[in-house]
């Protein structure tokens, strides 16, 4: 008999981090603008994965992070989170 477990597991969301200097990471690896709902699109099917969580530096525009959540929802991401750095991480990135 199954247990039916494997089907109620969280999957890791994915994490885009923003620096101050608008460079992106998806999930620790760099990613260029013009790729980003190409990447995104791409990591989400191939994880089955609905939740993206948006790691931005507090100096980028509210206007892009505007822009970045309309990205996450057209690759498809039905669930969009805001995430915060751990205070040393914040100062390097």
């Amino acid at each position: 008999p199954e247990s039916g477990q494997s089907q109620s597991l969280e999957r890791t969301p994915v994490l885009v981090q923003v620096g101050a200097d608008e460079t992106m990471q998806i999930d620790g690896l760099p990613v260029q603008p013009g790729h980003l709902e190409d990447a995104l699109r791409a990591l989400r099917v191939s994880e089955s994965v609905d939740l993206l969580v948006l790691q931005v530096d507090r100096r980028v525009p509210h206007g892009r992070v505007v822009q970045l959540m309309d990205t996450a929802k057209a690759a498809g991401f039905l669930r969009v989170a805001f995430g915060t750095q751990p205070a040393a991480l914040a100062e390097e990135f």
